[in-house]
Order: structure tokens, then sequence, then C-alpha cells
């Protein structure tokens, strides 16, 4: 940003200030006049908020996972029951997926090495998935992710019933969000993860690991003893993945 010297405009017009704002990638953006000294504040204020805030001044990167091995589900009751992709002609399900209290959660894990070197410069982070379909009748649904306290190296039966994580984000769904498939594009969820992110890569980790459950399924479902919970869709381009924001 830079402040243009005053001019004057026929010698009767007042002071006019030339406020320059330039883009994040310093090609000239706009020209504004700004005819008086509280005018000019607010100018200043605006375009600082811009410099700051705008897009043109952030960097996005988009974070996938390997669509062979960096994704799983399974159930965290019962045992014997661990697919890599979902279950077959199923898929990756959250809750029960059929008469029993099994509990299944989805495990995700991305590469976060290329962001070790611009850690300091991170605003934001999220894990956006994509749901599928919601099974069952619940009324209301309580989406828990969780982070790994450790790297898993590689996603296995035992994480998913695993003590060693902290949840980082909720959310609800009512029942008119729950669709019940049949969409050309999924239902998107973001949650975010940046404090989870940045304290993975202060500790030197090159992944990280996530996992999803459905609270109510788990504490509350299966009276009816039919399938309850959701999949979240595995088609390759609606894979989960992470969006991280950093200043340029």
């Amino acid at each position: 940003m830079a402040l243009v010297a005053p001019v004057k405009s026929g010698g009767r017009d007042p002071v006019f200030y030339s406020l320059l704002i330039n883009s994040g990638d310093h090609h000239p953006q706009k020209l504004r006049l700004v005819k008086s000294p509280q005018a000019l504040l607010t100018a200043l204020l605006l375009a600082f908020t811009c410099l700051t805030f705008c897009p043109a001044n952030a960097a996005v990167e988009e974070i996938p996972l390997d669509p062979e091995n960096g994704i799983a589900s399974g159930a965290s009751l019962l045992g014997g029951t661990f697919n890599l992709l979902g279950i077959p002609s199923v898929g990756l399900f959250v809750g029960n997926p059929n008469e029993l209290p099994r509990a299944d959660r989805v495990l995700m894990t991305f590469p976060v090495d290329t962001l070790l070197r611009m850690v300091k410069d991170i605003r934001s982070a999220k894990l956006v998935f994509y749901e599928e379909y919601f099974f069952g009748e619940a009324e209301q649904r309580e989406i828990e992710l969780a982070v790994f306290d450790r790297d898993l190296g590689e996603l296995s039966e035992e994480s998913l019933a695993s003590s060693e994580v902290t949840p980082v984000a909720t959310i609800s769904i009512s029942p008119a969000g729950q669709t019940k498939g049949g969409q050309a594009t999924p239902e998107p969820y973001e949650m975010d993860v940046t404090k989870a992110l940045i304290a993975s890569l202060k500790a030197g980790a090159t992944t990280i690991s996530f996992r999803l459950r459905d609270i109510e399924v788990e504490e509350n479902g299966n009276n009816e003893r039919i399938a309850e919970g959701f999949t979240i869709d595995k088609r390759p381009s609606f894979l989960p993945f992470l969006r991280v924001e950093s200043k340029k």
C-alpha cells in the first residue's frame, strides 16, 4: 500500500488524497480519491483489512490423503473388522452398519512434511470430508473428530479403539441436514484442525492422523436394531483432504 502526495484540482476543490491500494502480488488494484482526513483514515483502515485478510495475501493448499492406504474404517467394538477404503459394497461407515453395536469409525492420515517449513505462516487448517448417506432415525447427530497423539505410521485395526487421541472438533447435524444419498455432489463438512496441525508440525511430525466417530450412535444408537450412522464418499474426487491457508 502506498500513499501518494496530496494534489489539488483546479485550485478550487478541496485537497484530494490519492490512495493506491496494491494487491498481494504488487499490481495496482484500485485508485481511490478521498476528500477529507476522516475519509482518508477510513480508507486506510479498509486497505489494511484487505491487505491482511484478502485471499490475494493468502496461499491456500489442499493436502490429499493416499487413496490406497490413507483412509480406512472398521469396528471399534467387537473387533475383527478393518478395511482400507471401507467395507466392500458399503463404504467408509461411521456408526453401526448393521444390527450389531459395532461403533464403526473412520481413520485418516495425511502427509504434512511439505508444511514443516511454513508452520509459522499457517493461518487456518480445515479437514474437509463429504458425506454420502445417512442411515437410521437419529434426531440429531454429533460427529466428533479426534487427532492422534502420535505418528501412526500406518492405519490399523488397533487405532479404531485407541485412547491415544484428543478431540479437536465436533459438528451437529440436524435431521434436515441428513441427506439420504442420490446427490451428484455430496454434502461437504469442514472441521477446524488449525491448533492440532500447528502443534504436530512444531513437534516435527511429517504426518497427521484423525479419527471420525458418531457420538450419538455410539452412545444412544441401535435401539431399533437397524443400521445407523453415515458413510463418507470414497470416490477419488471426493475423498477427505486438508485445506491449509497460510500467509504469502
